[in-house]
């Protein structure tokens, strides 16, 4: 094996690569050449950075003209020469996660089994090896039944690691790391479509699961693609997340108490769902409805128990419908653009009269001028006869002509009423203005009064140093005068 490691010397010793099985006689220098054929020795020039996405690699160049992309991701999912891990699964997981970060897929390609014990294995990039190209003739249609066409093909691509089994403690050391692709990285919104991408993991059986309920395919019907996105959510969340603790009866409503969880199945809250068994109506304290257009998990946990296979009419809102516009504007001429109403073709007509007499008086003046005059008195005509529309109305005429109806609910807002911010200084001048005022309302004149008489205009600074009252810090104009009765 490369990398200076010396097979134990065990009969009975077989190497397995690529699905092809090596006696021990046969492994010698030629499955050294085998392994070692993927590592570059000769030195690159650097060229520059590539971007696929988030996934960001160096692109060298060798004097042959070759081209190698080296991954640049955090050094937290690097491979690292010398590390001991615990098991091959652990290796085998870093591995796939410093795949997923760089942008390609990885998969075990070869490894050495000494007495039914794999005691060293190699990790490569799912493009490494050559492709095995079937011979096709075409002349001959027999060869052609078994072809199919492939999204994947083999590049010979040299990035691998390699990890072995110690003897005595039972860990694993990875003792080889190239970490050169010889195609670009995929791009990150391509991921999905790698060989591992394709798989499904569990939140997608658990989709596939899930899509089996009645009312979720009842909600795949009548929403648009985005809100059935959230609305599926809350769907999977009530099924999962969501538990109906306890039931009770309370004045003609039945009372659900619905336990909320976490995704960390993490109790969090109770909230009580009342059925109005008459109405037929759900309320939820969370208001979800109300905040969001459509149902909570809540309540769609309280569906599950009572097994209601379509949400009820009055919770979907009509802006969220997936049929609320109209038919006919997915006819080929409202995709194009193209009115073929009355009025719309004799716009059209008039339109077209405009632009030919135009055209014809380009190059004179003073017909241009003549034919101005007439279509000003034509227009103030026009104006004087036909009133025109505001804009609220030109809107609605516009709304009732594409889908058919005109939204007769009016809504009435006020601004909300005006709050002044008080700052710390003007609050503090105002509880000293209303300490002056308090003592100007006592039953006694100013300090050397005997009586109580119409005094005259007295300033406040001076009130106020009189009885006694701290005066806060203000500029001189801001000193005001009150009349002392």
């Amino acid at each position: 094996m490369g990398g200076g490691d010396h097979p134990p010397d065990i009969g009975d010793m077989q190497i397995v690569t690529s699905n092809l099985v090596v006696q021990e006689e046969d492994y010698h220098a030629d499955v050294d050449e085998t392994m070692d054929h993927l590592m570059i020795n000769h030195p690159l020039n650097y060229v520059g950075m590539d971007k696929q996405g988030t996934h960001v690699s160096s692109l060298y160049q060798s004097p042959n003209g070759s081209k190698y992309w080296a991954p640049q991701v955090s050094p937290c999912f690097k491979p690292v020469v010398g590390t001991l891990f615990n098991d091959y699964e652990e290796v085998e997981n870093m591995f796939t996660a410093y795949a997923e970060q760089s942008g390609f897929s990885a998969r075990v390609t070869a490894y050495k089994k000494v007495k039914d014990v794999i005691t060293h294995k190699v990790m490569a990039c799912s493009k490494c090896g050559k492709s095995k190209a079937k011979p096709i003739d075409t002349l001959d249609t027999a060869t052609l039944l078994n072809t199919r066409a492939s999204t994947s093909h083999c590049t010979d691509c040299p990035a691998l690691i390699r990890y072995k089994l110690i003897r005595g403690d039972y860990k694993v050391l990875l003792y080889a790391f190239s970490e050169n692709h010889n195609h670009p990285m995929v791009p990150s919104y391509n991921m999905d479509l790698t060989r591992k991408g394709k798989h499904l993991n569990f939140d997608d059986y658990q989709f596939v699961h899930s899509m089996s309920e009645d009312i979720e395919k009842h909600a795949s019907q009548i929403y648009t693609l985005s809100m059935f996105a959230e609305v599926q959510k809350e769907i999977i969340r009530g099924k999962n997340q969501c538990y109906i603790m306890n039931v009770d009866v309370d004045d003609g409503h039945t009372v659900y108490d619905v336990s909320h969880m976490n995704h960390l199945s993490v109790y969090i809250n109770t909230f009580k769902v009342r059925l109005n068994n008459l109405e037929d109506s759900y309320e939820c304290p969370c208001l979800g409805f109300t905040r969001n257009g459509y149902l909570c998990r809540h309540i769609f946990s309280v569906f599950r128990v009572n097994a209601v296979k379509e949400i009820p009419g009055r919770y979907i809102k009509d802006r969220w419908r997936r049929q609320i516009l109209p038919p006919r504007l997915y006819d080929i001429p409202s995709r194009l653009s193209v009115e073929n109403s009355d009025l719309a073709v004799m716009r059209s007509e008039v339109m077209e009269c405009v632009s030919v007499c135009i055209d014809r008086l380009s190059d004179s003046l003073e017909g241009m001028q003549l034919f101005a005059a007439d279509i000003n008195e034509l227009k103030n005509g026009v104006v004087a006869k036909y009133p025109g529309k505001s804009a609220a109305n030109k809107r609605a005429g516009i709304m009732e002509e594409l889908i058919g109806k005109v939204d007769d609910v009016s809504l009435g807002l006020t601004p909300p009423p005006h709050k002044a911010y008080v700052t710390k200084a003007v609050a503090q001048t105002r509880g000293w203005l209303d300490r002056v005022r308090r003592l100007l309302r006592s039953p006694r004149g100013p300090q050397g009064c005997a009586g109580i008489a119409t005094h005259g205009v007295i300033t406040i600074p001076a009130i106020a140093k009189n009885r006694g009252i701290g005066r806060p810090h203000l500029p001189s104009s801001r000193i005001l005068a009150l009349k002392i009765p």
